[in-house]
């Protein structure tokens, strides 16, 4: 028993026993571990759900992780007034200041969290989401500070009191949560940095002045007029913090889209701009319309209309917009307010005398009947005290009738002076009475030069899509419909491009950019800002573009696009929320039956799922075989996922990966991926491990390289962190074999070295074994024939150690290659008959088929080629019965090495063909490599000499990159030969260089197909004169018999000696040069 110390928790000791298991997964096998986990498992999990419940009964951490903005507000000199009056005056005054701040708090759309003494503490965003709660935040600040100005001057004068308010705002993200036992006292808040960082912006404004933090400044800035503060030094922050000084709301309120600096023409919208250009000149010509411009949010609605307008010459229209505001649902007639100053061109921040001078001077040049009823009613709308659009209560008690037909007939006198565009943005938002009036004022259209263009969001609930509908049934000849769809990736990659004066964007950064904005323009502007803010893209000026400077880390949803999604998530009822975030955790695409398994059985999941679908957060994918949903947008997912907190997230993922795990116990091994991440996310490395590599080894056998790394990698270092040696060293022979397939040698060998010391440290005998045999072919590919010959002598020694009677055959047959390309050939005919003599007792059909084609390949080598033929028609046969394509591709090899020997290079092309096929399926370059040269020999025999070329330089150009450079002459070879065939005299300089070159640091051209080959065709390029031609005559014809008395049998040596072609001209060349008999003693 292992004893562990008494101070360790119950939690600890499961973890250590658990991790302990793990293991010795490999040497106990998957059946034997899980059936000793699954008990411990789940007590383990009762700890963490408990735990997560908290101590004590009713004191659960529930919360949610949110981007809010957080105002706090308190009175300067407070504790001197509260001494110069009585305690009940004192909280009667501060009473009534409290009444005032909250009034503009709650009409803005925020909550007042706490009242502290004399001063409150409001979010907003905190309960209910707004895409603008920064500007409204903004907003109600400085109508707190008139309205605590306007009580204060009242109090002075009453009472001599003065009364200052000072406040402080910061957005930033913090965990929304009940605090307290609910039994005694709880109530909901938000906790974190972000409601420190507004505490300290409040102490250090001025009274009676409002200050911010540049992550509001930055997210508000062309809304309001500013006076930056500079950077102050708070307490309890390490940096120093930006401050803005907000001073008004500017009446025509810039966008806040867009990149300074960074500009981009309209991308993808050239037959919704022809659409409007054509309504816009029907108007010009005297024919109203009505235009409806739908889009969601970010799609590029406005960025439309003011590109279209801009077309237009000056005067050419009379142009005039209003806005409607997300806040401005109690505003009455707050669109046509906009809409009657901008016709007007009246003045903002001026004195009340001014704007009626303006506001009456315009009305006398419309010439109107009843001038002054008109003047009157319009000044009562347009002009209140102060200026302000935040007053509006009154509006409402007017006539509708009167103000109606007021406004009507100023846009009828107006169109006829110059054709009229009214535009509408925003409609989504429009207060009721704004819609009535526009509703009454559309049939002007039909007889007048105006054309309505209103610019709404698909939101199917809102009075907005009402007004649609009846204006495409009650003016149907006038109506343009225009629908804004999402840009495709080439039209979402052209804007970034534009926007970052790049041609072709790198891999990284286009996956990261487009693969989440799914082609929102605003999303893709968006993300390339934070990208800029987070240095990850940063400007060239040499070069005059933006450049990446390191890979984009882990998404983090920008604070503009945070608003967004967040304010449509909370206006969901909160068990669809509920599912939302749930189906998050499953991911991007997320069964129905996983969702289900999850939630409760009373949770009518059917009912919330319509309603996530009527409001676009998700869609059906599949129906059939099984239900299959997917988000819409990918930062929704993302949005919806990043709220939860991570003790609730970890839960979740345990019981998705546990839902998986129960509904597919057959089909484990195609969820290997999504249970790795599931587990991971969960806290629980231990189980992730597995899973990681069956998911890797899963890519490794569909030559997905890049993604059989990623998966291994990460189950390599969640090895290494948990210390669990055995998977560590499970990851690292896996990771070999990647990197080896990729042709990156030295990294694959130190990752097998590495495996193999674990694995010895656990005296592991058996896959000792393995690894040798790795070991050792990898060095014979890299050309160190006499390391790859130790280390399967010693695979050999552990598979008989361990009695590995199916290991033991296939490293003779590794042990016999590399003694063949050493040119011991009788030898490695001796390893491959012991191998298929162990696989023919084991009854081993694809291994009789190997060594089979093992023997045939020596038989080859020694001139047999009658053995060789017979074992590889033998060999052929058997891999046809078998069906392995490793097998198959092996022995087609083989065959296509024997049958172009014999040339019959017809065969030999459809057999390379077959092999290069499966080599490029797996991703194998190396294979690939030999693949390329047997092809290509095959075609210069067809007389097909331009592919010819094609291949061997393409296997040149392999095996150069993977360091092969012992086997570079075969290609090399094949070159000289065409370029021979073609009479290209510098052609056949440059290739008899670099042959001769090679020659020379490999004379006996260990590993090759035809080892001296490549010396004939050298001797070929050189006229009889040369007197190199002789030199390496001599050099083959000694190289020759030298290899020849390697041979002990005297039939086979002279197979060797007369059978072969190539030793047949090296004789030849032998003889002309009077050398003598080449034949060995």
């Amino acid at each position: 028993m292992t004893a562990y110390p008494l101070s360790q928790t119950p939690r600890e000791i499961l973890e250590q026993t658990i991790a302990a298991l793990e293991a010795q997964r490999v040497t106990l096998g998957d059946l034997v571990v899980e059936t000793a986990l699954h008990p411990l498992r789940e007590q383990l999990a009762a700890l963490e759900s408990a735990a997560a419940l908290g101590a004590q009964p009713g004191v659960a951490l529930r919360g949610e992780r949110k981007a809010i903005t957080v105002l706090l507000a308190d009175v300067k000199g407070s504790t001197d007034l509260a001494e110069q009056l009585p305690v009940e005056e004192w909280v009667e005054v501060m009473n009534r200041l409290f009444h005032l701040l909250e009034n503009e708090i709650y009409r803005l759309g925020g909550e007042v969290n706490q009242f502290r003494g004399d001063g409150l503490l409001a979010f907003f965003g905190a309960t209910v989401t707004h895409e603008d709660d920064p500007e409204r935040a903004v907003l109600a600040a400085l109508a707190m500070q008139q309205a605590a100005t306007r009580y204060a001057a009242a109090l002075l004068a009453r009472r001599g009191i003065t009364l200052q308010l000072r406040v402080g705002i910061h957005t930033g993200e913090v965990i929304v949560m009940q605090v307290g036992d609910a039994r005694q006292h709880s109530e909901d808040t938000a906790m974190g940095r972000t409601v420190a960082l507004a505490a300290r912006m409040e102490s250090a404004c001025e009274p009676g002045t409002v200050l911010v933090t540049a992550s509001t400044y930055y997210l508000v800035a062309p809304r309001f007029e500013w006076l930056p503060v500079g950077k102050l030094t708070v307490k309890g922050f390490s940096q120093p913090v930006s401050a803005y000084r907000p001073l008004a709301r500017l009446p025509w309120a810039g966008s806040t889209r867009g990149i300074p600096g960074l500009y981009s023409p309209l991308v993808g919208r050239d037959a919704e701009r022809w659409a409007l250009h054509s309504a816009l000149a029907r108007v010009q010509a005297g024919l109203g319309g009505i235009v409806t411009l739908v889009g969601e949010a970010g799609l590029g609605k406005s960025r439309l209309v003011t590109e279209t307008h801009s077309q237009f010459a000056a005067g050419e229209l009379a142009w005039v917009e209003g806005r409607c505001l997300s806040y401005g649902a109690a505003d009455a007639f707050h669109l046509w307010r906009d809409v009657l100053r901008s016709l007007f061109a009246l003045p903002s921040g001026v004195p009340c005398a001014t704007a009626r001078e303006a506001l009456r001077g315009g009305v006398a040049e419309m010439c109107l009947e009843g001038a002054e009823e008109v003047y009157a009613c319009l000044a009562d709308l347009l002009i209140t005290p102060g200026e302000s659009d935040l007053e509006s209560e009154d509006l409402v008690e007017y006539s509708r009738q009167r103000t109606f037909a007021v406004i009507e007939t100023v846009l009828r006198a107006a169109s006829q002076r110059c054709p009229l565009v009214i535009v509408c943005e925003d409609l989504h938002w429009a207060d009721p009475i704004s819609l009535a009036l526009l509703e009454h004022a559309l049939p002007l259209c039909e007889r007048y030069p105006v054309l309505f263009l209103c610019v709404m969001r698909p939101d199917v609930g809102q009075p907005s899509w009402r007004l649609r509908a009846l204006i495409a049934e009650r003016h149907a000849a006038r109506h343009t419909d225009l629908w804004l769809k999402p840009l495709n990736p080439l039209e979402s990659e052209a804007l970034v491009g534009n926007l970052l004066r790049v041609a072709i964007l790198p891999a990284e950064l286009r996956s990261h950019i487009l693969d989440r904005a799914e082609g929102n323009p605003f999303y893709v502007e968006e993300i390339v800002r934070s990208l800029m803010d987070t240095g990850v893209i940063r400007y060239d000026p040499g070069l005059g573009l933006w450049q990446l400077t390191q890979e984009p880390a882990a998404v983090t949803i920008p604070d503009t696009l945070q608003g967004v999604l967040l304010a449509r998530m909370d206006r969901l009822p909160a068990e669809a929320r509920r599912v939302l975030q749930v189906a998050a955790v499953i991911g991007r695409l997320f069964p129905y039956s996983v969702l289900a398994a999850i939630l409760p059985t009373d949770f009518n999941l059917d009912r919330q799922l319509a309603v996530l679908e009527e409001t676009g957060m998700v869609r059906e994918r599949v129906r059939e075989p099984e239900r299959e949903l997917i988000f819409k947008h990918q930062l929704t997912q993302e949005a919806a996922y990043s709220g939860l907190l991570s003790a609730e997230r970890r839960a979740l993922h345990r019981e998705v990966a546990q839902a998986i795990k129960a509904l597919f116990p057959d089909r484990l091994w195609a969820h290997a991926g999504l249970l790795a991440h599931h587990w991971q996310a969960a806290g629980e490395p231990n189980r992730a491990i597995p899973h990681l590599v069956r998911a890797g080894g899963a890519a490794v056998t569909r030559s997905a390289h890049a993604e059989a790394e990623a998966y291994l990698r990460r189950a390599l270092v969640l090895a290494q962190e948990t210390g669990l040696m055995l998977a560590e060293a499970d990851a690292l022979s896996r990771l070999a074999v990647v990197s080896r397939n990729q042709g990156n040698y030295p990294e694959a060998a130190r990752y097998l070295e590495r495996s193999l010391e674990i694995y010895h440290r656990f005296s592991n005998r058996r896959r000792e074994a393995t690894l040798w045999a790795h070991l050792g072919r990898l060095n014979q590919r890299r050309g160190d024939f006499e390391s790859a010959q130790k280390q399967l002598l010693c695979a050999l020694e552990s598979t008989r150690l361990v009695h590995d009677r199916h290991g033991e055959p296939a490293v003779l047959r590794d042990l016999g290659g590399v003694i063949l390309d050493q040119g011991d050939l009788e030898a490695a005919v001796a390893c491959f008959q012991e191998a298929l003599a162990l696989e023919q007792q084991l009854q081993d059909l694809p291994g009789v088929s190997l060594s089979l084609a093992c023997l045939a390949n020596a038989w080859r080598r020694l001139g047999d080629f009658s053995a060789a033929r017979q074992a590889a028609l033998e060999s052929v046969d058997l891999s046809a019965r078998v069906h392995q394509p490793e097998v198959e591709a092996w022995v087609a090899l083989v065959s296509a090495w024997l049958l172009d020997e014999l040339g019959e290079a017809s065969e030999a092309h459809r057999h390379a063909r077959l092999v290069l096929q499966f080599a490029q399926q797996r991703g194998d370059r190396a294979i690939e490599g030999d693949a390329r040269v047997v092809l290509a020999n095959a075609l210069f025999g067809l007389g097909r000499f331009s592919e010819a070329r094609v291949s061997f330089e393409a296997a040149a150009e392999i095996r150069a990159a993977l360091g092969e450079t012992h086997l570079l002459a075969e290609p090399f070879a094949g070159l000289l030969r065409l370029a021979l065939k073609w009479g290209d005299t510098a052609e056949v300089a440059a290739q008899r260089v670099a042959l001769r070159e090679q020659l020379e640091r490999f004379s006996m051209q260990p590993g090759t197909i035809r080892p001296l080959a490549s010396y004939i065709a050298l001797i070929a390029s050189l006229s009889p004169e040369d007197p190199d031609r002789d030199v390496l005559a001599h050099t083959a014809c000694e190289l020759l018999s030298t290899q020849a008395a390697r041979i002990t049998s005297a039939p086979l040596r002279q197979a060797y000696l007369t059978h072969i072609p190539v030793h047949q001209i090296i004789q030849q060349e032998a003889q002309r040069l009077v050398v003598g008999d080449c034949q060995s003693p």
